[in-house]
């Protein structure tokens, strides 16, 4: 997407300047699309300086304010939500999070201590909660299932097979499938 991006900026504010005199030199009528483009490409030919500026200071205004608490939570629910990207992220850190809970539990880890390093392996805030609620359900006497469940965040598959791992006593084998 970026290198499209820089593709499609180079082509605007390189390329269609030099076309443009094309049009120039014959007088010719151009359709109004045309003339949007033209008008586009001349914006960041002339001011491309003003755009990387922007583009800079926004850089630098989500990485500040995700680095407070609540800016980090909101930038990682705003990013599951994304279209199509938001749903592969979440389905590769949920992935990661049943591999390595499954890998601590068969290496012996208690389930307390387990879902805690595995909420931080998780790399988005929302999830780690999620996964937080869990582990204090489970302090409480509850199931893992539940909370996850309740979060709306584990796909359905996901809880059924925690939930019959830990009915059936062999967690670590149902979620290393």
């Amino acid at each position: 997407g970026l290198a499209s991006m820089g593709i499609l900026f180079f082509l605007l504010s390189y390329v269609v300047p030099k076309v443009t005199r094309i049009f120039e030199e014959r007088d010719a009528q151009l359709p109004t699309m045309t003339v949007v483009l033209l008008a586009i490409s001349g914006f960041l030919s002339n001011y491309w300086w003003a755009i990387l500026a922007v583009l800079l200071l926004g850089a630098l205004g989500v990485r500040l304010y995700t680095r407070t608490p609540a800016g980090r939570l909101r930038f990682d629910g705003w990013v599951l939500r994304i279209p199509y990207f938001g749903k592969v992220l979440k389905k590769v850190a949920l992935a990661r999070f049943a591999r390595t809970l499954s890998t601590l539990l068969l290496g012996g880890i208690p389930l307390l201590q387990a879902l805690d390093i595995v909420r931080h392996v998780v790399s988005n805030m929302v999830l780690s909660n999620a996964i937080e609620d869990g582990r204090n359900s489970i302090r409480e006497g509850h199931s893992v299932a539940d909370p996850l469940r309740k979060s709306g965040l584990f796909p359905p598959l996901l809880v059924h097979m925690i939930a019959v791992g830990e009915r059936s006593g062999e967690l670590e084998q149902m979620l290393s499938r």
